[in-house]
């Protein structure tokens, strides 16, 4: 503010001494030299510097906001992740308790498996629809062989029910499945 009223007292002066001379004849015009910065408005150089540190703290602000967002977000998603390891892990336990001592109501017993038929298959085929307890191939005796039935006890009635429900009358290799629930079906 000092310097502008300083530098606007000056071409006051050197503008009143312009015209003492024009009117007392002295001196013509093209014979005054004026200050090589005399016109250029320091009110602009101020104005283009504050607008230039506008801009710049307008700048910092955004990437300041944009960094707070990102932990923000950071921070959401790894509460989300928190919570679905948390329910994964809840899940997997609640899979593996025996929600009924009764193995009857969380056994399936199945018939018309293909007779080359493997235990890795058998768990494969029914480990979809939860986490198995147990599980018998009845075979032949003395045979690689079994006879096409099997018996699979869930932790839980719900995934027998999901396997009784998904397998039974279901074509496979050519034979179609007969699922029941329980192990008095298996007589």
């Amino acid at each position: 503010m000092k310097r502008k009223a300083q530098d606007n007292s000056k071409k006051k002066k050197w503008q009143q001494e312009l015209e003492q001379i024009q009117d007392d004849g002295e001196i013509g015009v093209e014979a005054i030299q004026l200050p090589e910065d005399y016109g250029k408005d320091s009110e602009d150089e101020e104005y283009d510097k504050r607008k230039k540190l506008e801009e710049q703290r307008q700048e910092e602000i955004l990437v300041k906001e944009k960094e707070d967002l990102a932990k923000q977000q950071q921070a959401e998603l790894d509460k989300q992740k928190e919570h679905l390891a948390k329910i994964e892990k809840e899940d997997k336990n609640e899979e593996e308790k025996v929600d009924v001592e009764d193995p009857e109501l969380r056994s399936i017993f199945i018939v018309g498996l293909p007779k080359k038929f493997s235990d890795a298959d058998l768990s494969k085929l029914c480990s979809e629809f939860g986490k198995i307890r147990s599980y018998d191939l009845i075979r032949i005796e003395g045979a690689e062989k079994n006879k096409g039935k099997a018996l699979v006890e869930y932790y839980n009635t719900m995934s027998a029910m999901k396997a009784k429900q998904a397998l039974d009358g279901k074509d496979h290799n050519g034979k179609f499945l007969i699922v029941n629930i329980g192990l008095k079906q298996a007589c």
